[in-house]
C-alpha cells in the first residue's frame, strides 16, 4: 500500500499524478517476473497482477486526459498492444489452469483423453502468447513509452484545467461512464417485457439459459467489460469519497466478476468445441454436464444483481453516491491515502 497522503483537498492534476505513478510503479514490479519463461504460480500472480496494473495505468492516463500534457510516446494507445497481449497470455493460461484444477480431476477415465487433447492445444497456445508477450514486452514502442511517461513523472506538464480541486468535479468525471454503463443493452437479457413498472421483472426459467446465451452473449460481453471500466473508473477515487461510495465499487466488482465467471465458461465451452468439434459432446457428457452447471449457477448470480439494478431505487442511489464525494478524514486531518491495485484483480 502506498502511503501517500495530501494536508490540503488535492487538485485535478496533485491526483492524475499520484494515480499514474502508483500503477506505472505496479507495472514495473511485477515485469521480471513475467518475463521468465517458467515459474509456475508465482509468474501466474505476477502476471495477473501486471495485467491489472496496466489496465488501471491506461484507465488513469485516460481518465486523467484533461488535467495533463503527455508526449507522444507516453499516452495511451502506446499501451494498447503489450496489454492486449497480456491479456490474451493471462486468459489462455486462466483456462489451462481451470480445466486442470476445477475439471480433469472429477471426469471419468473416458474422457481424460479428450480433454488431455484440448490441454495440449491450449498449452500450444499458451506458449505462442507467452512469446507474443515477450516480444511486446521487449518492443521499441514500449521501451520509449516507459522511458517518455518516467520523463513526465519527473517534470509533469499540466493543462489549465490541472489546479482545478478535484472533489467538486469528480462527479462530471465518473457520471457519463455510470451512464453508458445503465444504458447497455445486455440488462435486459433474459427479461420478458411485460411490465416496466414492476421493480423486479420477470425473468426466463432456467431451461432457457441456454437459447439466449447463445442469442445475446455478445450483449452480455459488452456489459461486463463496461462494468471493468466503470469499476475501475471508480477505483481511481476511491479515497476521495466514503463508506456509501466504497459499497457502490464493491457491488460493480460483484457484477464484474459474475458476467466475468459467466464470459470465461462460454470461453471455454467454445475453445473445447474448437478442439474436439461440434459434437464434442457425446465424446464427454460429463464434462458437458459441469460446464452446463457452473455455467447455470453464474447465470442464477447473475439475474440477483440484474434485478437489483434494474429497479430506479437502486440506480437513483448509485447516482447520488457519485453525485456527493467527500472522505471520511484520518485522524489527523488528512485526506485518505491512495489505496494500491497490487493485490485486487
Amino acid at each position: 500500500m502506498n502511503q501517500l497522503s495530501f494536508s490540503l483537498p488535492p487538485t485535478f492534476g496533485d491526483w492524475a499524478h499520484l494515480a499514474i505513478a502508483t500503477h506505472f510503479n505496479q507495472t514495473l514490479a511485477d515485469e521480471a517476473e513475467v518475463m521468465k519463461t517458467e515459474g509456475g504460480e508465482q509468474r501466474l500472480v505476477a502476471l495477473k497482477r501486471m495485467r491489472v496494473g496496466m489496465r488501471r495505468l491506461q484507465t488513469a492516463i485516460a481518465g486523467f486526459d484533461r488535467a495533463i500534457i503527455l508526449p507522444k510516446a507516453a499516452q495511451e494507445k502506446q499501451l494498447a498492444q503489450v496489454t492486449q497481449a497480456l491479456s490474451n497470455l493471462c486468459e489462455l493460461e486462466n483456462l489451462q489452469v481451470t480445466l486442470q484444477t476445477h475439471y480433469q480431476p472429477h471426469l471419468p477415465p473416458a474422457e481424460q483423453p479428450a480433454l488431455r487433447k484440448v490441454l495440449k492445444k491450449l498449452k500450444k497456445q499458451c506458449k505462442h502468447a507467452n512469446k507474443q508477450s515477450h516480444k511486446e514486452l521487449r518492443s521499441k514502442r514500449y521501451a520509449k513509452f516507459k522511458a517518455a511517461l518516467h520523463q513526465w513523472l519527473q517534470a509533469p506538464a499540466y493543462s489549465p484545467l490541472a489546479p482545478m480541486p478535484i472533489e467538486p468535479i469528480l462527479p462530471d468525471l465518473l457520471s457519463p461512464f455510470v451512464s453508458q454503463l445503465f444504458l447497455q443493452p445486455g440488462w435486459l437479457v433474459g427479461i420478458e417485457k411485460t411490465n416496466w413498472e414492476a421493480d423486479i421483472p420477470p425473468s426466463i426459467p432456467v431451461k432457457s439459459v441456454e437459447t439466449h446465451l447463445a442469442l445475446y452473449s455478445h450483449q452480455l460481453r459488452d456489459l461486463c467489460q463496461q462494468s471493468q471500466q466503470v469499476r475501475d473508473r471508480m477505483h481511481l477515487y476511491r479515497p476521495l469519497y466514503g463508506r456509501a461510495y466504497q459499497t457502490c465499487e464493491e457491488d460493480i466488482k460483484q457484477l464484474q466478476a459474475v458476467l466475468s465467471d459467466l464470459q470465461d465458461n462460454l470461453v471455454l465451452t467454445h475453445f473445447i468445441a474448437h478442439v474436439l468439434g461440434n459434437q464434442w459432446s457425446a465424446a464427454a457428457p460429463e464434462l458437458t454436464r459441469q460446464l452446463a452447471r457452473v455455467r447455470h449457477q453464474a447465470w442464477q448470480a447473475w439475474q440477483t444483481l440484474q434485478h437489483r439494478y434494474l429497479t430506479a431505487q437502486m440506480r437513483s442511489e448509485f447516482y447520488l453516491t457519485i453525485l456527493q464525494p467527500g472522505a471520511e478524514e484520518s485522524p489527523n486531518g488528512t485526506t485518505p491515502v491512495y489505496l494500491s491495485p497490487q493485490r485486487e484483480s
